[in-house]
Protein backbone atom coordinates (compact mmCIF):
# COMPACT_ATOMS: atom_id res chain seq x y z
CA UNK A 1 0.00 0.00 0.00
CA UNK A 2 0.85 3.65 -0.01
CA UNK A 3 3.11 4.91 2.22
CA UNK A 4 0.99 6.42 5.36
CA UNK A 5 2.99 10.03 4.96
CA UNK A 6 1.63 10.43 1.47
CA UNK A 7 -1.72 9.61 2.74
CA UNK A 8 -1.18 12.20 5.69
CA UNK A 9 0.41 14.92 3.68
CA UNK A 10 -0.83 15.23 0.11
CA UNK A 11 -4.44 15.94 1.33
CA UNK A 12 -3.36 18.45 3.63
CA UNK A 13 -1.17 19.82 0.86
CA UNK A 14 -3.90 19.85 -1.14
CA UNK A 15 -6.72 21.50 0.82
CA UNK A 16 -6.27 25.31 -0.12
CA UNK A 17 -6.20 24.44 -4.00
CA UNK A 18 -8.97 21.80 -4.19
CA UNK A 19 -11.60 22.85 -6.10
CA UNK A 20 -9.94 26.40 -6.55
CA UNK A 21 -6.47 26.44 -8.22
CA UNK A 22 -3.53 24.69 -10.00
CA UNK A 23 -0.91 23.66 -8.00
CA UNK A 24 2.63 21.97 -7.86
CA UNK A 25 3.73 19.75 -5.51
CA UNK A 26 7.67 18.68 -5.27
CA UNK A 27 8.88 15.32 -4.01
CA UNK A 28 5.85 13.79 -3.33
CA UNK A 29 5.86 9.99 -5.03
CA UNK A 30 4.02 7.29 -4.10
CA UNK A 31 4.27 5.80 -7.42
CA UNK A 32 7.11 3.99 -9.31
CA UNK A 33 7.72 4.42 -13.29
CA UNK A 34 8.49 0.87 -13.84
CA UNK A 35 5.44 -0.33 -11.54
CA UNK A 36 3.23 1.44 -13.21
CA UNK A 37 4.95 0.33 -16.89
CA UNK A 38 4.26 -3.48 -15.26
CA UNK A 39 0.53 -2.30 -14.59
CA UNK A 40 -0.02 -1.57 -18.45
CA UNK A 41 2.20 -4.58 -19.85
CA UNK A 42 -0.27 -6.35 -17.86
CA UNK A 43 -2.98 -4.56 -19.61
CA UNK A 44 -1.80 -5.10 -23.06
CA UNK A 45 -1.58 -8.72 -22.76
CA UNK A 46 -5.14 -9.36 -21.62
CA UNK A 47 -5.86 -7.59 -24.76
CA UNK A 48 -3.57 -9.74 -26.77
CA UNK A 49 -5.05 -12.43 -25.09
CA UNK A 50 -8.82 -11.49 -25.82
CA UNK A 51 -9.83 -11.36 -22.34
CA UNK A 52 -10.47 -6.74 -22.73
CA UNK A 53 -10.44 -4.48 -24.92
CA UNK A 54 -7.73 -2.26 -26.45
CA UNK A 55 -6.32 -0.39 -23.24
CA UNK A 56 -4.17 2.40 -24.97
CA UNK A 57 -3.71 4.44 -27.83
CA UNK A 58 -0.10 4.91 -29.86
CA UNK A 59 0.78 8.04 -32.26
CA UNK A 60 4.25 7.77 -33.64
CA UNK A 61 5.32 10.19 -35.58
CA UNK A 62 1.93 12.17 -35.39
CA UNK A 63 0.18 8.83 -36.51
CA UNK A 64 -2.06 6.41 -34.87
CA UNK A 65 0.00 3.06 -34.70
CA UNK A 66 -1.48 0.45 -32.91
CA UNK A 67 -1.93 -1.99 -35.48
CA UNK A 68 1.93 -2.06 -35.75
CA UNK A 69 3.55 -5.20 -34.56
CA UNK A 70 5.19 -4.64 -32.01
CA UNK A 71 4.56 -1.41 -30.90
CA UNK A 72 2.94 -1.65 -28.10
CA UNK A 73 4.92 -2.76 -24.76
CA UNK A 74 5.93 -6.64 -24.55
CA UNK A 75 7.92 -8.85 -22.72
CA UNK A 76 11.10 -8.38 -23.70
CA UNK A 77 10.41 -4.51 -22.45
CA UNK A 78 11.50 -5.64 -19.48
CA UNK A 79 11.45 -1.33 -17.96
CA UNK A 80 9.90 1.98 -19.52
CA UNK A 81 13.42 2.76 -20.72
CA UNK A 82 13.63 -0.56 -22.73
CA UNK A 83 10.73 0.35 -24.25
CA UNK A 84 11.44 4.17 -24.95
CA UNK A 85 14.86 2.73 -26.75
CA UNK A 86 13.01 0.01 -28.83
CA UNK A 87 10.57 2.83 -30.15
CA UNK A 88 13.23 5.01 -30.72
CA UNK A 89 15.51 2.09 -33.07
CA UNK A 90 13.28 0.02 -34.27
CA UNK A 91 9.95 2.00 -35.16
CA UNK A 92 12.29 5.40 -35.81
CA UNK A 93 10.21 6.72 -32.74
CA UNK A 94 11.23 10.60 -33.15
CA UNK A 95 8.22 12.02 -31.01
CA UNK A 96 5.29 9.61 -29.87
CA UNK A 97 2.61 9.12 -27.05
CA UNK A 98 1.78 6.27 -25.23
CA UNK A 99 -1.83 7.11 -23.72
CA UNK A 100 -3.06 4.20 -21.82
CA UNK A 101 -6.79 4.03 -20.56
CA UNK A 102 -7.94 3.48 -16.86
CA UNK A 103 -5.66 0.75 -15.44
CA UNK A 104 -6.69 -0.33 -12.67
CA UNK A 105 -8.52 -3.03 -13.43
CA UNK A 106 -5.66 -5.10 -14.49
CA UNK A 107 -3.85 -5.32 -11.25
CA UNK A 108 -5.31 -5.41 -7.70
CA UNK A 109 -2.18 -4.33 -6.06
CA UNK A 110 -2.33 -1.02 -8.10
CA UNK A 111 -6.12 -0.88 -8.07
CA UNK A 112 -5.67 -0.79 -4.14
CA UNK A 113 -3.18 1.87 -3.75
CA UNK A 114 -5.27 3.97 -6.09
CA UNK A 115 -8.37 3.20 -4.20
CA UNK A 116 -6.59 3.86 -0.48
CA UNK A 117 -5.55 7.67 -2.39
CA UNK A 118 -8.38 8.78 -3.69
CA UNK A 119 -10.76 7.67 -1.08
CA UNK A 120 -8.32 9.57 1.91
CA UNK A 121 -8.55 12.74 -0.30
CA UNK A 122 -11.91 12.55 -0.89
CA UNK A 123 -13.06 11.82 2.47
CA UNK A 124 -11.23 15.13 3.59
CA UNK A 125 -11.87 17.04 1.04
CA UNK A 126 -14.81 16.50 -0.58
CA UNK A 127 -17.65 15.43 2.20
CA UNK A 128 -20.01 16.74 0.08
CA UNK A 129 -19.74 13.65 -2.04
CA UNK A 130 -19.15 15.85 -5.57
CA UNK A 131 -17.37 12.99 -7.12
CA UNK A 132 -17.90 9.17 -8.19
CA UNK A 133 -15.79 7.35 -10.65
CA UNK A 134 -11.92 7.38 -9.83
CA UNK A 135 -9.56 6.40 -12.95
CA UNK A 136 -5.86 6.31 -13.13
CA UNK A 137 -4.74 7.10 -17.24
CA UNK A 138 -0.78 6.81 -17.92
CA UNK A 139 0.86 8.86 -20.54
CA UNK A 140 4.24 7.84 -21.86
CA UNK A 141 6.92 9.53 -24.70
CA UNK A 142 8.51 12.03 -26.27
CA UNK A 143 5.67 14.41 -27.54
CA UNK A 144 5.26 18.32 -28.12
CA UNK A 145 1.67 18.21 -26.73
CA UNK A 146 -0.10 15.45 -26.24
CA UNK A 147 -3.13 14.79 -28.22
CA UNK A 148 -5.89 16.73 -29.36
CA UNK A 149 -4.48 19.84 -28.01
CA UNK A 150 -5.98 22.11 -25.55
CA UNK A 151 -8.68 20.97 -23.45
CA UNK A 152 -10.55 20.45 -20.84
CA UNK A 153 -13.29 18.38 -18.96
CA UNK A 154 -14.96 17.85 -15.77
CA UNK A 155 -12.54 16.29 -13.64
CA UNK A 156 -10.31 17.71 -11.13
CA UNK A 157 -6.85 15.70 -11.51
CA UNK A 158 -3.76 14.79 -9.93
CA UNK A 159 -1.17 14.30 -12.41
CA UNK A 160 2.31 12.34 -10.93
CA UNK A 161 5.57 12.42 -12.99
CA UNK A 162 7.03 9.40 -12.55
CA UNK A 163 10.10 9.76 -14.73
CA UNK A 164 12.17 12.53 -16.79
CA UNK A 165 10.68 15.77 -16.85
CA UNK A 166 6.45 17.08 -17.85
CA UNK A 167 5.17 20.08 -18.43
CA UNK A 168 1.30 21.14 -17.71
CA UNK A 169 0.50 24.18 -19.34
CA UNK A 170 -3.20 25.52 -18.21
CA UNK A 171 -5.69 28.59 -18.13
CA UNK A 172 -8.83 29.52 -16.30
CA UNK A 173 -12.29 28.38 -18.04
CA UNK A 174 -13.20 31.97 -18.77
CA UNK A 175 -9.69 32.13 -21.31
CA UNK A 176 -11.70 31.06 -24.23
CA UNK A 177 -15.49 30.75 -24.62
CA UNK A 178 -17.09 26.96 -26.27
CA UNK A 179 -19.86 29.62 -27.80
CA UNK A 180 -17.16 31.49 -29.64
CA UNK A 181 -14.71 28.86 -30.28
CA UNK A 182 -14.11 25.77 -32.97
CA UNK A 183 -14.34 22.77 -30.34
CA UNK A 184 -15.12 19.58 -30.97
CA UNK A 185 -16.93 17.26 -28.35
CA UNK A 186 -15.95 13.68 -27.56
CA UNK A 187 -17.30 11.66 -25.04
CA UNK A 188 -15.58 9.48 -22.19
CA UNK A 189 -17.47 5.92 -22.06
CA UNK A 190 -15.90 4.95 -19.26
CA UNK A 191 -17.24 7.45 -17.08
CA UNK A 192 -20.07 9.48 -19.55
CA UNK A 193 -18.39 13.19 -19.21
CA UNK A 194 -17.80 15.04 -22.37
CA UNK A 195 -14.48 16.45 -23.26
CA UNK A 196 -14.26 19.95 -24.91
CA UNK A 197 -11.32 20.24 -27.39
CA UNK A 198 -10.21 24.10 -28.88
CA UNK A 199 -9.54 23.23 -32.45
CA UNK A 200 -7.52 26.42 -33.58
CA UNK A 201 -6.10 27.21 -29.65
CA UNK A 202 -2.06 26.53 -29.71
CA UNK A 203 -0.09 25.84 -26.46
CA UNK A 204 1.79 29.16 -27.49
CA UNK A 205 -1.77 31.28 -27.15
CA UNK A 206 -3.06 33.82 -24.73
CA UNK A 207 0.21 32.88 -22.26
CA UNK A 208 -0.29 36.01 -20.15
CA UNK A 209 -3.07 33.67 -18.52
CA UNK A 210 -0.95 30.45 -18.65
CA UNK A 211 0.16 28.87 -15.91
CA UNK A 212 2.97 26.19 -16.45
CA UNK A 213 3.45 23.31 -13.92
CA UNK A 214 6.73 21.78 -14.14
CA UNK A 215 8.02 18.77 -12.93
CA UNK A 216 10.11 15.55 -12.98
CA UNK A 217 10.22 12.41 -11.25
CA UNK A 218 8.47 12.43 -7.55
CA UNK A 219 6.60 15.56 -8.26
CA UNK A 220 2.90 15.83 -8.42
CA UNK A 221 0.62 18.36 -10.55
CA UNK A 222 -2.73 18.96 -8.98
CA UNK A 223 -6.06 21.11 -11.46
CA UNK A 224 -9.26 21.68 -10.79
CA UNK A 225 -12.57 21.44 -13.32
CA UNK A 226 -12.71 23.06 -15.85
CA UNK A 227 -9.22 24.32 -16.49
CA UNK A 228 -8.08 24.36 -20.00
CA UNK A 229 -5.20 22.50 -20.49
CA UNK A 230 -2.55 20.71 -22.60
CA UNK A 231 0.74 18.26 -21.43
CA UNK A 232 4.12 18.06 -23.29
CA UNK A 233 7.20 15.86 -22.70
CA UNK A 234 10.86 17.43 -21.81
CA UNK A 235 12.42 14.37 -23.28
CA UNK A 236 10.77 11.00 -22.56
CA UNK A 237 8.60 10.92 -19.66
CA UNK A 238 6.32 8.74 -18.13
CA UNK A 239 3.25 10.14 -15.83
CA UNK A 240 0.50 9.09 -14.38
CA UNK A 241 -3.23 10.64 -13.80
CA UNK A 242 -5.58 10.22 -11.36
CA UNK A 243 -9.06 11.70 -12.24
CA UNK A 244 -12.08 12.47 -10.11
CA UNK A 245 -14.84 12.48 -11.98
CA UNK A 246 -18.31 14.03 -10.58
CA UNK A 247 -21.07 11.92 -10.25
CA UNK A 248 -23.19 12.18 -13.32
CA UNK A 249 -26.26 14.20 -13.47
CA UNK A 250 -29.42 11.65 -13.58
Amino acid sequence: MLNSSILENLPHRLNGAWKKQPLNLVSIGGFEADEVFSVLKQGVEMFRAGIIPQPAKLFINGNVADGIEGAFPAGRDHTHIDYDGRLVSELHADTYLLHAFDMRPYDRYFDKKVTALSDTILSQLDPEGTYGPVVAEIFMGRYGETVGGIHKERCSTLHFVLSGEKRIRLWPEDTWSTEDERVRYSLDERTGEEEHYLLDARITHKGEKAIDLIGKAGDVFYWPQGWWHVGSSIGFSISMTIAFHPHREA
